[in-house]
């Protein structure tokens, strides 16, 4: 996960470090690692994929918070570049499939 994101994980663990409270040494992102056998997103993510594969699309799931600003995006890890080259207007390119986000009001 580290290689990921071009760092390294913090020595023992987080703040028992002494450097910092971040599980890796980025210089910019603070970046929280939660390591489980099975999380309630990736169950989430993973019926999402199994529905956007049968229709050709990218998964993206979407959690929004009542009365909090914003909101979370879970894409796999694979399909960031995707994410970002679309989100700043860009197209699938070479990525050679459809992405679509569908919301509901």
């Amino acid at each position: 996960m580290a290689e990921f994101f071009h760092t390294r994980r913090t020595p023992l663990s987080g703040s028992n470090s002494g450097i910092t409270s971040s599980d890796t040494l980025h210089g910019y992102l603070f970046i929280e690692v939660k390591h489980r056998a099975r999380t309630w997103l990736r169950g989430v993510f993973d019926k999402a994929a199994g529905l956007a594969k049968k229709e050709g699309k990218t998964p993206v799931v979407v959690t929004i918070d009542k009365n909090k600003p914003g909101f979370l995006i879970t894409v796999h890890s694979d399909d960031v570049e995707l994410l970002y080259s679309l989100k700043e207007g860009g197209d699938i390119g070479s990525y050679g499939r459809i992405w679509e986000i569908k919301t509901r009001p």
